[in-house]
């Protein structure tokens, strides 16, 4: 997960396995090495049971997956690894179905205990935690209860468990905001940057969603990012950039927002979802420096919040943005312009991203936020072509662009 509400600066990543056979999870121990190196701190498994597993078979994973002697194996490699593992049981239907008149508010004893078995030995098998969705049917307070309990008994100072709650935009009842719940039931809020829509988000729909969660009050308990809807692949690194730079804990989803390493031998099934999320039609040498592109991009903002105390811990201010140039927009639609800004802050160091989801290049207004310092120099950008010092005097976004630049007084910075 480059995500994380245990240490909330981990890099998580979200994995489903895709082989029709059974050799999925040999797939992601072969892959931990990779990921590692990559920055990443922690797995959320999806996809592991049935969706309609019984309570009494949550001690089993899917045939298709797996068996229990490897994914044991995969819990031993990851913890030699230092990634930790989490299961994710959203969507599936733990309390069985509902009765004749659709009354599941009382959860059967048998169920409940079934459930508690489960948790517990996955919990003994050295499973870091577990993930449930807010619109689950056995989502409740009770049961964050009972799971925070149970995950409290197997932590340790070194080896935090935890409960992750998934949450949606139809549900609040978990708002981040509302401390009192989150501190004392679960470690981890994720929430998706994008709605879940039929069809690509255009530029104009991907910013008006993320304003509004940069223009909403978090308090410190800030939530783990994930993408969640659809957007063209180049929207899709802005939101990697924007994922990777915000507080909280970055989740990203594993042969989407990165993909898998280029040494690793052909899985095709694999290779074509991870093909077709980035966009690649074209010749095989074009796929490959584009797969490079996309991993140099992770690798670089994944490094970067490594080393930059302030990407981790830093304050967050969201900046009123204004360019020399917006794009025209019809007068039916919401007045947000495709271009965001915010600012990190930890004592006198300061990192400004800049993302236009437009499609025309932008230039700052020259009266533009008169207090930051003006002279930076670029740390990464979606195109990975900018480096050295620059401007904000000159400074020129391109299409569809994010930037990120640690800024700095022009008399306090030598190269």
């Amino acid at each position: 997960m480059q995500q994380k509400r245990i240490n909330t600066n981990k890099n998580s990543i979200k994995t489903r396995a895709q082989r029709p056979d059974c050799c999925q999870l040999s797939v992601v121990c072969e892959q931990l090495p990779y990921l590692k190196s990559l920055g990443v701190k922690a797995l959320l498994l999806e996809g592991l049971f049935h969706q309609d597993v019984s309570p009494l078979d949550l001690s089993k994973i899917a045939e298709r997956v797996g068996t229990v002697p490897q994914i044991q194996q995969l819990l031993m490699e990851s913890h030699n690894a230092g990634i930790k593992v989490v299961f994710d049981f959203c969507d599936l239907d733990l309390f069985g179905p509902k009765d004749s008149v659709g009354n599941n508010s009382a959860v059967p004893s048998d169920h409940t205990g079934s459930i508690q078995y489960a948790l517990r030995f996955w919990l003994e098998q050295g499973v870091a935690g577990f993930g449930i969705c807010d619109t689950d049917a056995a989502y409740s307070e009770k049961t964050l209860t009972e799971w925070r309990v149970l995950v409290k008994e197997f932590s340790t100072s070194d080896y935090e468990r935890i409960v992750v709650v998934k949450q949606t935009e139809s549900l609040p009842a978990l708002n981040t905001s509302s401390t009192s719940v989150n501190s004392s039931l679960v470690e981890l809020v994720m929430m998706s940057l994008l709605p879940h829509e039929h069809h690509l988000l255009s530029g104009q729909e991907v910013a008006i969603a993320v304003e509004r969660h940069l223009s909403t009050s978090h308090g410190e308990l800030w939530p783990s990012w994930t993408v969640g809807g659809e957007a063209s692949p180049m929207l899709h690194r802005i939101l990697l950039v924007l994922m990777m730079t915000l507080p909280g804990s970055p989740v990203v989803k594993y042969g989407e927002e990165i993909v898998r390493s280029p040494n690793e031998s052909a899985d095709m099934s694999w290779e074509r979802e991870a093909d077709k999320t980035i966009g690649l039609n074209d010749s095989v040498g074009e796929q490959r420096k584009l797969k490079r592109s996309a991993l140099a991009l992770f690798s670089s903002l994944s490094g970067s919040r490594l080393r930059e105390e302030t990407l981790l811990y830093g304050s967050f201010t969201f900046l009123p943005f204004n360019t020399t140039s917006l794009p025209p927009y019809s007068t039916l639609a919401p007045p947000s312009a495709p271009v965001l800004a915010f600012l990190r802050s930890w004592g006198c160091v300061h990192f400004l991203v800049l993302l236009n989801l437009g499609p025309e290049a932008q230039a700052l207004d020259p009266a533009w936020a008169p207090s930051l310092p003006t002279a930076g120099v670029f740390v990464t950008s979606t195109g990975m072509d900018r480096l050295g010092s620059t401007s904000l005097e000159t400074l020129r976004l391109q299409p569809e662009e994010a930037i990120v630049i640690k800024l700095f007084e022009s008399d306090s910075y030598s190269s």
